[in-house]
Protein backbone atom coordinates (compact mmCIF):
# COMPACT_ATOMS: atom_id res chain seq x y z
CA UNK A 1 0.00 0.00 0.00
CA UNK A 2 2.88 2.36 0.77
CA UNK A 3 4.18 1.95 -2.78
CA UNK A 4 0.93 3.00 -4.40
CA UNK A 5 1.19 6.15 -6.45
CA UNK A 6 -0.89 9.01 -4.99
CA UNK A 7 -3.70 10.41 -7.13
CA UNK A 8 -2.66 13.36 -9.27
CA UNK A 9 -5.22 15.79 -10.66
CA UNK A 10 -4.59 18.46 -13.28
CA UNK A 11 -6.51 21.70 -13.72
CA UNK A 12 -6.03 23.91 -16.77
CA UNK A 13 -6.40 27.65 -16.25
CA UNK A 14 -6.64 30.37 -18.89
CA UNK A 15 -6.42 34.01 -17.78
CA UNK A 16 -5.31 37.51 -18.69
CA UNK A 17 -2.89 39.60 -16.60
CA UNK A 18 -5.73 41.49 -14.89
CA UNK A 19 -7.43 38.36 -13.53
CA UNK A 20 -4.77 35.66 -13.33
CA UNK A 21 -3.85 36.19 -9.67
CA UNK A 22 -7.42 36.14 -8.40
CA UNK A 23 -8.26 33.10 -10.52
CA UNK A 24 -5.29 31.22 -9.07
CA UNK A 25 -6.29 32.22 -5.54
CA UNK A 26 -9.89 31.20 -6.15
CA UNK A 27 -8.89 27.75 -7.39
CA UNK A 28 -6.48 27.22 -4.50
CA UNK A 29 -9.14 28.19 -1.96
CA UNK A 30 -11.58 25.79 -3.61
CA UNK A 31 -9.10 22.92 -3.34
CA UNK A 32 -8.25 23.65 0.28
CA UNK A 33 -11.91 24.08 1.18
CA UNK A 34 -12.41 20.39 0.42
CA UNK A 35 -9.11 19.25 1.91
CA UNK A 36 -8.91 21.29 5.10
CA UNK A 37 -10.12 18.84 7.73
CA UNK A 38 -10.60 21.15 10.67
CA UNK A 39 -13.40 23.40 12.01
CA UNK A 40 -13.49 26.61 9.98
CA UNK A 41 -15.60 29.64 9.23
CA UNK A 42 -16.45 29.45 5.52
CA UNK A 43 -16.55 32.35 3.10
CA UNK A 44 -17.80 32.85 -0.43
CA UNK A 45 -16.07 34.84 -3.15
CA UNK A 46 -17.54 35.95 -6.44
CA UNK A 47 -15.23 35.81 -9.42
CA UNK A 48 -16.18 36.06 -13.10
CA UNK A 49 -19.86 35.30 -12.37
CA UNK A 50 -18.92 32.19 -10.38
CA UNK A 51 -19.32 31.86 -6.61
CA UNK A 52 -16.40 30.01 -5.05
CA UNK A 53 -15.77 28.82 -1.48
CA UNK A 54 -12.92 30.10 0.64
CA UNK A 55 -11.47 29.52 4.10
CA UNK A 56 -11.28 32.20 6.77
CA UNK A 57 -7.78 31.39 7.98
CA UNK A 58 -5.10 34.08 8.06
CA UNK A 59 -2.15 31.70 7.73
CA UNK A 60 -3.59 29.86 4.76
CA UNK A 61 -4.65 33.10 3.06
CA UNK A 62 -1.11 34.45 3.47
CA UNK A 63 0.40 31.34 1.90
CA UNK A 64 -2.02 31.40 -1.01
CA UNK A 65 -1.38 35.10 -1.61
CA UNK A 66 2.39 34.56 -1.62
CA UNK A 67 2.32 31.56 -3.97
CA UNK A 68 -0.11 33.23 -6.37
CA UNK A 69 2.10 36.33 -6.47
CA UNK A 70 5.19 34.24 -7.14
CA UNK A 71 3.51 32.45 -10.03
CA UNK A 72 2.26 35.72 -11.52
CA UNK A 73 5.79 37.12 -11.40
CA UNK A 74 7.08 34.10 -13.28
CA UNK A 75 4.32 34.46 -15.87
CA UNK A 76 5.12 38.12 -16.42
CA UNK A 77 8.78 37.27 -16.98
CA UNK A 78 8.67 34.11 -19.12
CA UNK A 79 12.27 34.51 -20.23
CA UNK A 80 13.50 34.43 -16.65
CA UNK A 81 14.23 31.00 -15.19
CA UNK A 82 13.59 31.11 -11.48
CA UNK A 83 14.17 28.41 -8.92
CA UNK A 84 10.97 26.63 -7.87
CA UNK A 85 9.36 27.96 -4.74
CA UNK A 86 8.03 25.69 -2.03
CA UNK A 87 5.74 26.57 0.83
CA UNK A 88 5.28 23.97 3.52
CA UNK A 89 2.77 23.96 6.33
CA UNK A 90 3.43 21.62 9.23
CA UNK A 91 1.86 23.60 12.04
CA UNK A 92 -1.55 23.44 13.56
CA UNK A 93 -3.81 26.03 11.99
CA UNK A 94 -6.12 28.15 14.05
CA UNK A 95 -9.81 27.35 14.19
CA UNK A 96 -12.19 30.17 13.35
CA UNK A 97 -15.60 30.66 14.89
CA UNK A 98 -18.30 29.67 14.33
CA UNK A 99 -16.86 26.23 13.83
CA UNK A 100 -17.88 24.30 10.76
CA UNK A 101 -16.36 21.01 9.72
CA UNK A 102 -15.11 21.53 6.18
CA UNK A 103 -13.53 18.14 5.62
CA UNK A 104 -14.42 17.32 2.03
CA UNK A 105 -14.03 14.40 -0.30
CA UNK A 106 -15.37 11.90 2.20
CA UNK A 107 -12.58 12.20 4.76
CA UNK A 108 -14.23 14.33 7.44
CA UNK A 109 -17.35 14.21 9.52
CA UNK A 110 -19.28 16.08 6.84
CA UNK A 111 -18.54 13.43 4.23
CA UNK A 112 -21.95 11.84 4.54
CA UNK A 113 -23.85 15.07 3.99
CA UNK A 114 -25.64 15.42 0.65
CA UNK A 115 -24.36 17.80 -2.00
CA UNK A 116 -26.04 21.16 -1.53
CA UNK A 117 -25.68 24.61 -3.01
CA UNK A 118 -25.25 27.51 -0.65
CA UNK A 119 -28.52 29.06 0.40
CA UNK A 120 -27.66 32.75 0.52
CA UNK A 121 -25.88 33.94 -2.59
CA UNK A 122 -26.52 36.45 -5.35
CA UNK A 123 -28.00 35.30 -8.62
CA UNK A 124 -25.45 34.06 -11.11
CA UNK A 125 -25.63 33.16 -14.74
CA UNK A 126 -22.82 30.65 -14.37
CA UNK A 127 -23.72 26.94 -14.49
CA UNK A 128 -20.90 26.31 -12.05
CA UNK A 129 -21.91 28.99 -9.59
CA UNK A 130 -22.49 27.74 -6.02
CA UNK A 131 -21.39 24.20 -7.01
CA UNK A 132 -17.88 24.26 -5.62
CA UNK A 133 -19.24 23.58 -2.15
CA UNK A 134 -19.84 19.94 -2.93
CA UNK A 135 -20.88 18.10 0.18
CA UNK A 136 -20.72 21.03 2.59
CA UNK A 137 -23.83 22.82 3.80
CA UNK A 138 -22.68 25.76 5.89
CA UNK A 139 -25.11 27.76 7.97
CA UNK A 140 -22.91 30.78 8.46
CA UNK A 141 -21.16 32.36 5.51
CA UNK A 142 -19.65 35.70 4.65
CA UNK A 143 -19.31 36.93 1.13
CA UNK A 144 -16.27 38.66 -0.30
CA UNK A 145 -15.87 40.01 -3.81
CA UNK A 146 -12.69 39.85 -5.83
CA UNK A 147 -13.63 43.01 -7.71
CA UNK A 148 -12.08 41.71 -10.90
CA UNK A 149 -13.37 42.63 -14.31
CA UNK A 150 -12.22 42.48 -17.88
CA UNK A 151 -8.85 44.02 -18.66
CA UNK A 152 -8.85 47.79 -19.28
CA UNK A 153 -9.55 48.95 -22.81
CA UNK A 154 -6.06 50.33 -23.03
CA UNK A 155 -4.82 46.79 -22.81
CA UNK A 156 -2.66 45.06 -20.22
CA UNK A 157 1.07 45.38 -20.28
CA UNK A 158 2.49 42.69 -22.47
CA UNK A 159 5.49 40.54 -21.80
CA UNK A 160 8.03 39.36 -24.32
CA UNK A 161 5.38 37.72 -26.50
CA UNK A 162 1.80 38.52 -27.36
CA UNK A 163 0.74 35.01 -26.36
CA UNK A 164 1.79 35.57 -22.75
CA UNK A 165 3.46 32.86 -20.69
CA UNK A 166 2.86 29.53 -19.03
CA UNK A 167 3.32 28.49 -15.45
CA UNK A 168 2.48 25.70 -13.05
CA UNK A 169 1.55 25.40 -9.42
CA UNK A 170 1.36 22.17 -7.44
CA UNK A 171 -0.46 21.48 -4.17
CA UNK A 172 0.48 18.33 -2.29
CA UNK A 173 -1.21 16.88 0.78
CA UNK A 174 0.74 14.62 3.12
CA UNK A 175 0.12 12.31 6.03
CA UNK A 176 2.58 11.70 8.83
CA UNK A 177 3.68 8.10 9.26
CA UNK A 178 5.94 6.72 11.93
CA UNK A 179 9.29 5.77 10.48
CA UNK A 180 10.03 2.07 10.84
CA UNK A 181 13.46 1.34 12.25
CA UNK A 182 15.18 -1.28 14.36
CA UNK A 183 17.28 1.37 16.03
CA UNK A 184 16.00 3.88 18.54
CA UNK A 185 17.89 6.79 16.97
CA UNK A 186 16.15 6.16 13.67
CA UNK A 187 12.63 6.62 14.95
CA UNK A 188 10.58 9.55 13.77
CA UNK A 189 7.92 10.52 11.26
CA UNK A 190 7.90 10.61 7.48
CA UNK A 191 5.59 12.70 5.33
CA UNK A 192 3.96 10.59 2.63
CA UNK A 193 2.01 12.29 -0.14
CA UNK A 194 -1.55 11.03 -0.56
CA UNK A 195 -2.85 13.54 -3.12
CA UNK A 196 -1.46 16.06 -5.60
CA UNK A 197 -3.11 18.86 -7.60
CA UNK A 198 -1.35 20.52 -10.53
CA UNK A 199 -2.62 23.83 -11.89
CA UNK A 200 -1.39 24.59 -15.41
CA UNK A 201 -1.76 28.30 -16.13
CA UNK A 202 -1.74 29.92 -19.57
CA UNK A 203 -1.51 33.70 -19.63
CA UNK A 204 -3.22 35.52 -22.50
CA UNK A 205 -2.41 39.06 -23.60
CA UNK A 206 -5.32 40.34 -25.71
CA UNK A 207 -4.39 43.32 -27.88
CA UNK A 208 -7.78 44.47 -29.16
CA UNK A 209 -11.19 45.05 -27.64
CA UNK A 210 -12.56 42.08 -29.56
CA UNK A 211 -9.78 39.87 -28.24
CA UNK A 212 -10.47 41.00 -24.69
CA UNK A 213 -14.10 40.00 -25.00
CA UNK A 214 -13.08 36.56 -26.26
CA UNK A 215 -10.52 36.16 -23.49
CA UNK A 216 -13.09 37.16 -20.88
CA UNK A 217 -15.45 34.45 -22.07
CA UNK A 218 -12.64 31.91 -22.18
CA UNK A 219 -11.62 32.79 -18.61
CA UNK A 220 -15.16 32.36 -17.36
CA UNK A 221 -15.43 28.97 -19.04
CA UNK A 222 -12.04 27.89 -17.72
CA UNK A 223 -12.88 28.86 -14.14
CA UNK A 224 -16.27 27.15 -14.25
CA UNK A 225 -14.69 24.00 -15.65
CA UNK A 226 -12.06 23.94 -12.89
CA UNK A 227 -14.65 24.45 -10.14
CA UNK A 228 -16.83 21.63 -11.47
CA UNK A 229 -13.84 19.33 -11.91
CA UNK A 230 -12.74 19.87 -8.31
CA UNK A 231 -16.27 19.21 -7.10
CA UNK A 232 -16.58 16.01 -9.12
CA UNK A 233 -13.21 14.73 -7.93
CA UNK A 234 -13.78 15.31 -4.21
CA UNK A 235 -17.23 13.72 -4.41
CA UNK A 236 -15.95 10.73 -6.38
CA UNK A 237 -12.50 9.93 -4.99
CA UNK A 238 -12.54 9.35 -1.24
CA UNK A 239 -10.94 6.00 -0.49
CA UNK A 240 -7.37 7.32 -0.66
CA UNK A 241 -7.86 9.89 2.11
CA UNK A 242 -5.90 8.79 5.22
CA UNK A 243 -7.63 8.32 8.57
CA UNK A 244 -8.18 11.52 10.53
CA UNK A 245 -6.84 11.11 14.04
CA UNK A 246 -7.68 14.53 15.50
CA UNK A 247 -10.66 16.85 14.96
CA UNK A 248 -9.03 19.88 16.58
CA UNK A 249 -6.30 20.77 14.08
CA UNK A 250 -5.48 20.19 10.44
CA UNK A 251 -4.02 16.65 10.40
CA UNK A 252 -2.39 16.81 6.98
CA UNK A 253 0.64 18.97 6.18
CA UNK A 254 0.65 20.48 2.72
CA UNK A 255 3.22 21.83 0.30
CA UNK A 256 2.65 24.49 -2.35
CA UNK A 257 5.19 24.58 -5.16
CA UNK A 258 5.57 27.13 -7.96
CA UNK A 259 6.86 25.83 -11.30
CA UNK A 260 7.97 22.54 -9.70
CA UNK A 261 8.87 20.73 -12.93
CA UNK A 262 12.15 22.57 -13.13
CA UNK A 263 13.31 20.66 -10.05
CA UNK A 264 11.88 17.23 -10.64
CA UNK A 265 9.16 17.58 -8.04
CA UNK A 266 8.18 13.93 -8.44
CA UNK A 267 10.96 13.07 -6.03
CA UNK A 268 9.22 15.10 -3.33
CA UNK A 269 6.07 13.01 -3.43
CA UNK A 270 7.81 9.66 -3.58
CA UNK A 271 6.93 8.55 -7.11
CA UNK A 272 10.51 8.32 -8.40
Amino acid sequence: MDQRRPPEYTLEVFADPACVKDIIKGILHTIFFHRYFTPISPLTRDLLDTTLPAIDDVDLETLIEARASALVRSLESPSTTAAPTTTTNNTNNRSASPAVNAGGGGGGAAAAAPAMAKSSSPASTSPAAHLAYGQHHHHHQRQLGYGVGVAPLGGPQRGSTGAGGRGQLCVQFFEKRRRKSYFSFGKGEDEVCWESWTIDVTLANPRTDADRVKVRRAMEKSLQKCALKILNIVNRDKDHIPPITTPDSNPFPYHILVNPRTEGWGQRIGIF
